[in-house]
């Protein structure tokens, strides 16, 4: 049950630095989801002081060619071939393109802190994060604190610790970037054959 009221609690946690994230293209920019061309990045996810796994994303044509998951079980999205498709132990399965929005908005951050419904936030000293400056903020909702730090509209850190009272549930969560490369490696965003 408690593993249950966890997953639960992180989702929800997760979708408010959703909040905000798509939606606010800028019209000069054209389409382009994201500030960054070509990126690689991967993060560690840390659960009580205890290395969970590990999540592998990069992008190409600022967004419009994504991957994300573990190097051997992930989900890319194509658009110059319009599939989005999903690989687990060598099998392909072809996904519905409404999908997509999820993993992409988890790591974008522009608006995310001009959302004028999400909660107050704190500006809290810049971070180095991965060799980049980036900017943090922090807020506070439900017995939860929820720390983000990002560079140029891209998410490289976010820490969630407290206690949910009304569920009796201690949350000490951390997600940052080890690694980041304006590289991708070829054939990244390929249906495997």
């Amino acid at each position: 049950m408690k593993r249950v009221v966890k997953f639960s609690v992180l989702i929800a946690v997760m979708s408010i630095a959703m909040i905000g994230c798509f939606g606010n293209k800028n019209k000069s920019e054209g389409d382009k989801r994201l500030s960054v061309k070509s990126a690689y990045i991967i993060f560690e996810n840390v659960e009580k002081g205890v290395v969970e796994e590990r999540t592998h994303i990069m992008w190409d044509d600022y967004g419009k060619l994504y991957r994300s998951g573990k190097e051997e079980n992930y989900t890319v999205l194509n658009e110059h071939i319009g599939k989005m498709f999903l690989v687990e132990r060598g099998k392909y399965v072809e996904l519905d393109k409404s999908f997509y929005s999820v993993g992409i908005m988890g790591i974008k951050s522009s608006g995310y802190f001009e959302n004028k419904s999400a909660p107050d936030y704190t500006k809290l000293p810049n971070r180095t994060i991965v060799g980049k400056d980036c900017s943090v903020w922090s807020f506070t909702t439900e017995g939860i604190t929820t720390t983000i730090g990002g560079w140029n509209g891209i998410i490289f850190l976010r820490e969630d610790k407290g206690f949910i009272e009304s569920v009796g549930v201690k949350i000490d969560m951390t997600l940052t970037a080890i690694s980041f490369s304006e590289k991708v490696p070829p054939n990244s965003f390929d249906a495997p054959k």
